[in-house]
């Protein structure tokens, strides 16, 4: 699969997934490889609206943040989280449809992380109402494809909402096919 990048003045660059190497084409140059390492893709998204949980400790992975992988990926990512918190807390974790052979995330607010192959353990917890910024810095090689995000939920169930701010961001960056 090729995902185009750039098209001008009859010339277009394109990603090949299947072959891991970006290609330019034209009429003047046919398709030639440009390069076949060392290939990185960036994915940079922010939250376009809040995302509200109440009453509730149930996980939400939010809709804004996550980023797309394809099998045999390992990305570094981080996430500025900006939160409100209400008397019942938040539990922040990492959450996707992939698959991890193994991943790492870490917080600023506990300065600990979480390892782990299976995507939902909480990295880090907020008790007690609060506004603050979360950030999240981990790495995760993934064995099927799908996506890869942040997720919250109340600590305690609670009445008084937490809140995942707009914008709020996510970068990842592709470090190896």
């Amino acid at each position: 699969m090729a995902r185009e990048y750039l098209a001008l003045s009859g010339y277009k660059l394109t990603y090949d997934t299947v072959k891991s190497k970006l290609m330019i084409s034209g009429t003047n140059v046919g398709t030639v490889p440009i390069a076949s390492t060392g290939v990185y893709t960036n994915f940079a998204a922010r939250k376009t609206a809040d995302t509200t949980i109440i009453n509730s400790v149930v996980g939400s992975g939010d809709p804004h943040l996550l980023f797309p992988v394809v099998a045999s990926d390992v990305w570094a990512f981080k996430a500025n989280c900006f939160f409100d918190v209400g008397a019942g807390g938040a539990a922040i974790f990492i959450t996707g449809s992939a698959v991890p052979t193994l991943y790492v995330a870490g917080d600023s607010i506990s300065g600990k992380h979480v390892s782990g192959t299976v995507l939902g353990s909480t990295i880090v917890q907020l008790q007690g109402a609060q506004a603050t910024l979360v950030t999240i810095d981990g790495t995760i090689n993934v064995s099927t494809a799908g996506t890869v995000g942040i997720g919250f939920n109340q600590y305690v169930s609670n009445a008084n909402a937490t809140v995942l701010k707009s914008l709020s961001t996510i970068e990842a960056t592709r470090i190896s096919p």
